[in-house]
């Protein structure tokens, strides 16, 4: 993920998760929501630190019917270049590819309606 891949839109959403984190769970129904709500004005991407590899990312993603693209990031080496350490974690990013929200872990305090409202206010 670089400068380039975020101009591609006005905004883009990213999860950093695994396939064994269940909180990541949340935040991947949330991105995929957020993906149908928004269409084309939101830029959405999934990036797994999972080590099993593409095998077991692409099954989770078809087990949980998720059509959010992904990239893999095994060595957790993307993760940490946006000052992440752990899953799940939840940044927005502008056009110019600046870093404009971001979460770190699980909060049961940010539901769906609230990063929904977020992106929402990121896209006027």
């Amino acid at each position: 993920l670089n400068k380039a891949y975020f101009a591609k839109a006005t905004a883009t959403a990213v999860v950093f998760f695994n396939t064994g984190c269940i909180a990541c769970k949340t935040e991947m129904d949330i991105l995929e929501a957020a993906k149908k709500q928004f269409g084309e004005k939101l830029q959405t991407v999934a990036v797994s630190v999972d080590m099993m590899g593409e095998k077991a990312v692409a099954g989770y993603q078809k087990m949980h019917n998720f059509s959010v693209t992904y990239v893999l990031d095994p060595d957790f080496q993307i993760a940490p270049q946006f000052e992440f350490d752990s899953t799940p974690a939840f940044m927005m990013v502008d056009k110019a590819g600046k870093i404009v929200s971001k979460k770190k872990g699980y909060n049961p305090n940010v539901d769906r309606d609230t990063v929904i409202a977020m992106i929402k206010d990121r896209l006027k």
